[in-house]
């Protein structure tokens, strides 16, 4: 029986931090210099958000601001494709996708794309244009790493520019939510998410067929997306105590029987090693990252009157934050869960910049500024009631944008010192001497998290 108490663990920390002095400091630098680029994207995202409220309404074209908008958007995401593609050593996945591009290289010429496709059902997608891509095009993994986060990274930024006035609210979220972190990390689930979001016009518009076809592509890279299909069903339920009770029940009900089930079920599947009892996929899942998760979800609901009123077909607002919060809960007892959450949390990415549409300064509204109609007492009462209306607009959007941020600054600030995915610090293709393993980077990122573990898994 291995007894560790809280001084034992002390004690560990320290003799490990003095044989891996050498680990440390070499974390400390990474820690410290390559965090930055990070900051860089972030601060890019603000200049451009500042340039495009400037730009706004400056134009007589409005033309003329959305090519501003595109062009700088395009040069953002260029940033966002070099740094995720030249990177090394980030994610704890990293090498095994280096390791899955390298295995399907047709060195005897007798694989097929049939052969392919029955090895990886019912995921096949990756694996089939990974095998096209390295026995037509390159063996280059990072050339591969550039074409699959080019896709990402343009459909991300893409379906955030199509819903929202504040793109660059939500580019400067894909950060901060660690969405990028994830795309680094869990590369098939990454393009299954990226897919599912490309589809949120559809399920928005109740456009099923399509929304079912773009889920099902999506499912062929991570079968996980499947989940996606009947939030279809249920965000066109109405929005009253009726429903709101019935899903709730339903709710905790999947929440408390999910474990047993999975727990029973799992070790006959293909994904036995996964899913059963002593896989750590099957551990309790952070409380901490899944309730910032629920919280950052829960923000536009304090919004959810003034955005219904805007367009009924916001209750999916309500809905996607429902089935987040489901999942998340569900993967505080199972961390694998948390892989499903993240086909609803990257509705976030538009939600948030949403609510600051809701005080955008329209180019009409400037137009009281510049006319007053003061010929009577009534004109002039009219246009100083336009004018404070303006001025509360104004106020209100700053406030707004300011909860926003700094809720993402918290989760970023956050996931980066927890280590989320590997990703913090950054390390590039120049600097792999930097590289440390995946147990070291857990060991060095939350050291008392890591004992914990070694405690539990050695227990006799």
């Amino acid at each position: 029986m291995i007894i560790i108490t809280k001084s034992s663990i002390n004690l560990l920390l320290f003799m490990d931090y003095c044989v891996k002095l050498s680990s440390i400091r070499k974390y400390v630098i990474i820690k410290e210099r390559k965090m930055t680029v990070y900051i860089v994207l972030l601060a890019f995202c603000l200049i451009g958000w500042i340039i495009d409220i400037k730009t706004m309404n400056s134009f007589k074209n409005k033309h003329t601001h959305t090519i501003i908008r595109y062009s700088l958007t395009i040069l953002l995401a260029g940033a966002f494709i070099v740094i995720a593609s030249y990177r090394y050593s980030i994610g704890f996945d990293y090498f095994s996708y280096e390791d899955i591009a390298n295995s399907l290289i047709n060195t005897d010429g007798t694989a097929t794309i049939l052969d392919i496709i029955e090895t990886y059902y019912p995921e096949p997608s990756y694996y089939v244009l990974n095998w096209l891509f390295v026995n037509n095009v390159s063996t280059d993994y990072h050339l591969w790493l550039l074409c699959i986060n080019t896709f990402m990274v343009l459909a991300t930024f893409l379906v955030i520019c199509q819903n929202t006035d504040n793109p660059w609210i939500g580019y400067a979220l894909f950060v901060c939510l660690h969405f990028f972190a994830h795309d680094m990390n869990l590369i098939r689930q990454s393009l299954a998410a990226t897919i599912v979001f490309c589809g949120y016009k559809y399920l928005k518009n109740g456009k099923f067929f399509r929304f079912l076809i773009i889920t099902l592509i999506a499912a062929s890279f991570h079968v996980s997306a499947i989940v996606a299909i009947p939030v279809f069903f249920i965000v066109r339920l109405p929005l009253n105590k009726i429903t709101i009770s019935v899903t709730s029940i339903l709710a905790l009900i999947i929440i408390f029987a999910a474990k047993p089930i999975i727990l029973a079920i799992g070790p006959h599947t293909k994904y036995a090693s996964y899913l059963s009892g002593n896989s750590i996929y099957m551990s309790p899942g952070s409380v901490k990252q899944m309730g910032l998760t629920i919280l950052v979800m829960l923000i536009p609901l304090f919004f959810i009157k003034r955005l219904l009123s805007e367009d009924r077909r916001n209750k999916i607002v309500v809905w996607s934050t429902f089935a987040c919060t489901i999942f998340c809960l569900m993967g505080m007892q199972m961390f694998i869960i948390e892989r499903f959450a993240s086909f609803f949390y990257i509705t976030a990415l538009v939600h948030l910049p949403q609510l600051l549409d809701l005080y955008t300064v329209k180019k009409s509204d400037l137009e009281i500024e510049a006319v007053k109609d003061a010929s009577d007492a009534e004109g002039t009462m009219d246009y100083f009631a336009q004018k404070n209306k303006l001025k509360e607009k104004k106020e209100m959007y700053n406030m707004t944008a300011f909860i926003v941020l700094f809720a993402g600054i918290i989760v970023f600030s956050f996931g980066s010192i927890q280590g989320y995915h590997k990703a913090y610090p950054y390390i590039s293709v120049n600097h792999k001497e930097l590289a440390i393993s995946n147990d070291e980077y857990v060991r060095l990122a939350n050291p008392v998290s890591y004992y914990k573990y070694i405690k539990a898994n050695n227990q006799e």
